[in-house]
């Protein structure tokens, strides 16, 4: 399939979602409201139970400076793009079965890669702008201090964390469905992603045997270095690990996720089980 025709499909998924979107304008308010909500919660927890003064010092303590909103703000941030991208991408086989086009996508003659991925491409275009303004109402309100010392450091640890969101989604999309699980599963991760990515605490916090966990996940070196270099801390020398673990998620989940898809046509194409995917 040549780029024009992956152009085309991209472009055509973005369309289709545009009309959906301007069709229940009930969704925007969600998508607006839903980062500043989780963002309050998190900030007054922590207020709530220790003065100001004490948990910057803990947040110092643990390595991660004393500005401990602009900490939570960008790790929403990170979340919220997580959870759109696996909403837009990761679901986007399973909305279709939902609105009774699965067997048109699946029977079409292009490619199920190139229609997840306009799905995802839309997932950054609607929800991106929303979770910018949820940053920049919070970081305000709040008064968190971003400072990017390297904007090219930034750029690229930005789109390297956004790269690896997209083959990730990839890769659910077609898991999701293999596993006839698309609905139970995605809304599942929500929790255990949030909990072990550091969204809310240091990553540092959790028992070593936890951190594991958090290290085998790509949103958790994507919140880490957002981190760092939207406060002004972060550099190409001590970003370089992470840029190489982002950059090596990237490629494991494209590759895999691709795989799964092709296995996903061959299953439903010839067992004839189209409409149970």
């Amino acid at each position: 399939m040549s780029l024009m025709s992956y152009a085309r499909v991209i472009r055509a998924g973005i369309k289709k979602n545009w009309i959906l979107s301007v069709t229940y304008p009930t969704w925007l308010l969600n998508r607006i409201f839903g980062p500043i909500v989780w963002i309050s919660i998190s900030l007054f927890g922590y207020l709530a139970l220790v003065p100001e003064a004490t948990i910057r010092a803990a947040f110092v303590r643990s390595g991660n400076g004393p500005d401990f909103a602009a900490f939570l703000i960008l790790g929403q941030t990170i979340f919220s793009l997580f959870s759109t991208l696996n909403f837009r991408g990761g679901m986007s086989i399973q909305r279709e079965r939902w609105q009774g086009t699965l067997e048109v996508v699946l029977l079409a003659p292009t490619s199920r890669v190139a229609f997840i991925l306009g799905e995802t491409v839309y997932g950054l275009l609607d929800g991106g702008w929303t979770i910018l303004l949820a940053l920049l109402v919070t970081g305000f309100a709040y008064g968190a201090g971003f400072r990017i010392a390297d904007p090219l450091l930034a750029l690229v640890i930005l789109l390297l964390t956004l790269s690896a969101m997209v083959a990730l989604s990839l890769f659910f999309a077609a898991f999701y469905v293999l596993t006839r699980s698309a609905g139970p599963l995605s809304n599942a991760i929500q929790t255990p992603v949030r909990f072990f990515t550091g969204t809310n605490f240091p990553v540092s916090a959790l028992p070593s045997f936890l951190q594991a966990i958090s290290f085998a996940l790509p949103m958790t070196y994507g919140m880490i270095a957002t981190r760092e270099v939207f406060t002004g801390s972060g550099s190409w020398g001590s970003l370089a690990p992470t840029i190489l673990a982002l950059a090596g998620f990237t490629a494991f989940f494209w590759t895999l996720g691709v795989v799964l898809v092709k296995r996903m046509e061959n299953l439903a194409k010839t067992r004839g089980t189209l409409h149970t995917y």
